[in-house]
């Protein structure tokens, strides 16, 4: 996000050079990719944190960062301009109707609007930033967006449908069929859904709220009433439509990270501000205001000693307490309650408490615009950026040292991949979900396996109880691209039981080679299975082939059998069933072997031990 260094200095006098202010911003805030001259201005390309684009997002909100790091102070320069006697509310009314994804909808009134052009100065920061001038008014709404991370809208208060002396203003989500022609030189028709957020007056969708204003209802060159607004939309409402929309806008990317509503006011009235001193406005008497629910934010937790604990060096008190207040957090030292002593006092036989204050612990009100802020942590972590990470001493760790040893687990499992590697297979790593339709073929029911409650897709909404789903989809896939594919997995399989569910490891080999049958692959498979049991010291195996009324999902049932040590069955091999071939729709003929690793484990023989050559033999 790209800020104008004149214009945080005209925030900021106080700034450093462009240089340094980028650094401080790197070391402490976020990274800056860029430091552009540009005429007698710089450009600072900032990389604002997703999680800070609701109060950074805006040239304020890199000053107060720059304020708060350097130790200074950011004055807030209130809007001063005059109201007339006329009132907003006998203009204009502002309804939002349930569930309509709007938290707050705030607009002014004005007139004796002059449209012309802007001046050379606000042109040039709305260049600076990547905006291009279009007219006074839709540059200053512009140029209140890039200072306070607000996106503002101006519409032509003659050309809203409704009554002449009164409109009305509706945010609402869209009906079916419903479409808007949307503003500018790119206009193009949309086709919304019954989930985007739009405004509307009392005829047509004027705008698509967060996103993009409609045709219609803009301003024009014989504009000379209009309606300012600044709202809050719901993030992920706007984030749905933008997507499925392809329209990603200025306004779009703020709103999708979550603005607090309190910012509407402050904008509105800076706008306001700016349209009096350039385009000679007159300001209707108030804000026309729906805002049902005010957002407070909570006060937190915060010890000085915690802080100190977490972070592992000794922060002093009056450093953190003054980083909190600078960053606009309300600071108040916590009071505990204790039971006075019975002897000093008759009131403590009353369970009456007297109250203390506890060393070093606060209690923190984060300002509004940081919704980030929200556990003890958010406020820990913002202290130690400021004071700086480079004031941590480095320590070595107060622990006795010491090799860790891996599990036996651990072991056997490295060194399988170490020789099914030197075998010439692969290793995969796959997903553990699976989708309903994936089941069907392997005529399990979606009822046997654990169900997320919140999956990303219905591809993806079950846990696999049988890892040979995933494994044989990755197999005909990769047959698509290569003749031969020899894959192997460790992979999980997740039972549905009574008493809970049961996370069984299991290791699987797949060998399959187009214009083949799978005769080949089969005893190809089957040595590989062989040589890796052997290397175990696993010789006394055998397979037993007369399972066709027990064998596995997966396999043929005529073409499969159970690999076992003495009467104890450690796996299966077999051919991929008929049926589940043609689902694949795979080229090739698929073998597959499936051990269960515990299994494995508890028949491998121990480590063989080697003695070194007697010096003296006899």
């Amino acid at each position: 996000m790209k800020f104008s260094y004149n214009w945080l200095k005209s925030l900021y006098p106080k700034i450093q050079s462009p240089e340094i202010a980028a650094e401080s911003l790197t070391f402490h805030s976020f990274e800056v990719e860029s430091v552009a001259k540009r005429g007698n201005d710089y450009v600072i390309d900032v990389s604002i944190l997703p999680n800070r684009m609701a109060d950074a997002a805006g040239h304020y909100g890199i000053t107060k960062e720059l304020a708060v790091i350097d130790g200074g102070e950011l004055k807030l320069v209130s809007p001063k301009f005059k109201e007339s006697s006329k009132k907003a509310y006998d203009f204009l009314s502002v309804r939002l109707d349930k569930n309509s994804g709007a938290s707050r909808y705030s607009a002014r009134v004005l007139e004796s609007v002059k449209i012309g052009v802007s001046p050379l100065w606000l042109q040039e920061r709305l260049v600076s930033c990547g905006l291009r001038p279009i007219n006074v008014v839709v540059d200053i709404t512009n140029y209140v967006m890039l200072e306070t991370g607000q996106p503002l809208h101006a519409f032509d208060y003659e050309r809203l449908h409704g009554a002449k002396d009164r409109k009305q203003i509706v945010v609402r989500k869209a009906k079916n069929g419903e479409t808007m022609d949307t503003l500018g030189d790119d206009s193009k028709k949309l086709h919304l859904a019954t989930d985007d957020i739009v405004i509307t007056d009392a005829k047509n969708v004027i705008g698509l709220g967060g996103i993009k204003g409609g045709k219609g209802s803009e301003i024009h060159a014989s504009t000379t009433r209009i309606v300012l607004e600044a709202a809050t939309f719901d993030p992920v409402s706007i984030r749905r439509t933008s997507r499925r929309l392809g329209l990603r806008t200025d306004a779009s990317i703020r709103f999708e990270h979550n603005l607090s509503p309190e910012l509407t006011t402050r904008a509105l009235n800076l706008a306001a501000d700016l349209l009096c001193r350039l385009a000679g406005a007159t300001v209707l008497q108030g804000t026309v205001d729906a805002y049902p629910k005010r957002e407070i934010p909570k006060a937190i937790l915060f010890s000085v000693k915690q802080a100190s604990s977490l972070v592992g060096t000794t922060i002093p008190e009056a450093a953190a307490r003054g980083i909190l207040i600078r960053l606009g957090c309300q600071v108040h030292p916590h009071t505990r309650t204790s039971n006075a002593q019975r002897a000093k006092t008759e009131i403590s036989r009353f369970g009456v408490g007297v109250k203390k204050k506890s060393a070093g612990v606060y209690l923190v009100t984060p300002p509004a615009e940081r919704r980030d802020l929200l556990i003890e942590e958010d406020l820990i972590e913002e202290v130690i950026r400021i004071w700086g990470y480079d004031k941590i001493e480095p320590q070595l760790p107060a622990i006795r040292g010491g090799v860790p040893r891996k599990s036996d687990e651990s072991i056997f499992v490295d060194t399988l991949k170490r020789r099914l590697s030197g075998m010439g297979f692969c290793e995969t790593q796959l997903s553990a979900f699976v989708g309903e339709s994936e089941l069907m073929p392997y005529r399990i029911s979606p009822t046997s396996l654990y169900q997320l409650e919140n999956p990303t897709s219905p591809e993806k909404a079950y846990l696999a109880n049988i890892p040979a789903i995933n494994f044989v989809r990755s197999i005909a896939e990769n047959l698509r691209n290569f003749d031969e594919v020899k894959v192997f997995e460790i992979a999980t399989a997740y039972i549905k039981t009574d008493k809970g569910p049961v996370e069984q490891k299991r290791l699987l080999l797949g060998v399959a080679e187009q214009g083949k049958d799978g005769r080949e692959e089969f005893y190809l498979l089957k040595g590989a299975a062989d040589a890796l049991l052997e290397s175990f010291g696993i010789a006394e195996h055998w397979y037993d082939d007369a399972v066709a009324d027990r064998h596995s999902v997966w396999a043929h049932p005529f073409r499969v059998a159970e690999i076992k040590v003495g009467d104890e069955t450690v796996g299966t091999i077999g051919e991929l069933a008929t049926a589940l071939h043609e689902a694949q729709k795979s080229r090739a003929r698929i073998v597959i072997a499936e051990f269960s690793l515990a299994r494995l484990l508890e028949v491998a023989e121990a480590e063989r031990e080697f003695r070194p050559i007697a010096k003296f033999p006899a």
